[in-house]
């Protein structure tokens, strides 16, 4: 899946070489990933040589294979530092900011790097990058958790080109768009997919008027990177970036499999939607939601369940018959 940059873009003019040095030490003297992978897998042994490995040495093997998997731009280094020297002045821009400067502490509020280290600032400059470099979509929340999870794993320019990689080449910019399009799309065709494999909660789900949206927005706008811990990130994009939307539908519909029979006793839409949606979320205290997610006996992890997923069928007819047939509305502003 190669990504290929607009034009306009691609053409800009080369950066002087003094500017471009100075900019490349200090943000390479603020970030570094918080991860603990260093495992270097069968995929960068066959895919990459030592010398393409040591010219970003900071971001860890996984991120630097999923930028492989993604065939990044060669040039990415200079076109993410062009983009942090521009300046826009517009007070459609200044609300993205503004927003952005909201959310950038209560992402992960019990993380230190992101809430008073160095991760604080990375988050600012790549999400600021990305609204420049796609000015019309801007900034929403939901991109925060995604590039928090990215800069655990990778170094800034890498974490900026992965994200527009997430949002163009994977569509989930359409999640982001006025109204929600694509949220809406995925959202029905879970549905379809809930009804097709676990039709006795589909049903009891219709019966009650609950549909997918109610409890799955976030997840969905997040890529899931808002419910599993960023400890065990690399999970959902090593899924993700081999599978893409098809894993968060198999993601999903494992989570509603755990907890189908717990469901299915309740009567009342809002103890169910609380039994999927907790408090413990609100709080982002995931612990107690995967203890939920456990049978008799088990001791499950994140891995576990992400990996249980994977493992998943799901016949890809359906979801491609649906995709043929769906006329996503795009609204204006």
């Amino acid at each position: 899946m190669e990504y290929k940059p607009p034009a306009k873009i691609r053409r800009t003019s080369s950066l002087d070489t003094n500017t471009l040095v100075f900019v490349d030490q200090e943000l390479s003297s603020y970030h570094r990933p918080q991860c603990k992978c260093t495992k270097i897998g069968r995929y960068l042994k066959k895919n990459c040589n030592t010398d393409c490995r040591s010219k970003l040495p900071q971001s860890c093997p996984l991120a630097h294979k999923w930028c492989h998997m993604s065939k990044l731009p060669p040039n990415r280094s200079e076109i993410y530092h062009q983009l942090s020297l521009v300046n826009i002045d517009s007070e459609k821009y200044r609300k993205y900011i503004e927003q952005i400067e909201i959310d950038l502490t209560r992402t992960f509020p019990d993380i230190e790097y992101f809430t008073t280290g160095q991760g604080v600032d990375s988050m600012r400059r790549v999400l600021k990058a990305f609204v420049k470099y796609h000015y019309q979509l801007g900034y929403v929340q939901g991109m925060n958790y995604i590039v928090c999870a990215l800069l655990w794993h990778a170094c800034e320019v890498d974490a900026f080109w992965l994200l527009v990689v997430i949002m163009d080449e994977y569509k989930l910019r359409e999640n982001y768009l006025f109204r929600f399009p694509g949220l809406t799309k995925h959202c029905e065709l879970t549905e379809l997919l809930l009804s097709l494999y676990m039709p006795k909660l589909y049903s009891h789900f219709s019966n009650h008027c609950i549909m997918v949206q109610m409890f799955a927005t976030d997840w969905y706008l997040t890529i899931f990177t808002s419910l599993v811990p960023i400890e065990s990130s690399s999970w959902v994009f090593n899924s993700f970036f081999k599978d893409g939307w098809i894993f968060i539908y198999k993601f999903l519909m494992t989570i509603m499999e755990r907890l189908e029979d717990q469901l299915l006793k309740k009567n009342d839409r809002i103890d169910m939607l609380s039994l999927i949606k907790p408090i413990e979320l609100v709080n982002n205290d995931s612990k107690k939601f995967l203890v939920s997610l456990q049978k008799r006996r088990e001791t499950l992890t994140w891995e576990k369940l992400i990996e249980s997923s994977n493992k998943k069928t799901i016949d890809k007819r359906h979801i491609e018959n649906f995709l043929q047939n769906y006329q996503m509305e795009i609204f204006v502003e």
